[in-house]
């Protein structure tokens, strides 16, 4: 266990709802409708890239305020894309508004 942090995973009794916990806070996740879930919550992989799309963010930020740069706000967009069977990738797109200069 690094720095302390560990998400635990358990499956409840509806078909592939799994709630998902780090000791703190706990949320929801489903599978998409298509796959059997009620697709009602994130699924894995939106999660996946929910995670990098954050990372990005919040690292873009801290890089900002570190540097004392008037950054408004960050949007930041990641999704797997998989051109091919044997290929998986993540896109990602970075939008930055402030006084930048």
């Amino acid at each position: 266990m690094v720095n302390g942090y560990m998400v635990t995973t358990r499956s409840t009794n509806q078909k592939f709802l799994t709630t998902a916990g780090n000791g703190r806070v706990e949320i929801q996740l489903d599978a998409p409708a298509t796959k059997g879930g009620t697709g009602e919550h994130f699924g894995p992989h939106e999660l996946l890239e929910a995670s990098i799309a954050c990372c990005i963010n919040m690292a873009v930020r801290m890089h900002a305020a570190a540097h004392g740069l008037a950054l408004d706000s960050v949007q930041t967009t990641t999704r797997i894309v998989r051109p091919d069977e044997g290929t998986v990738r993540f896109e990602q797109s970075l939008q930055l508004t402030g006084n930048l200069q």
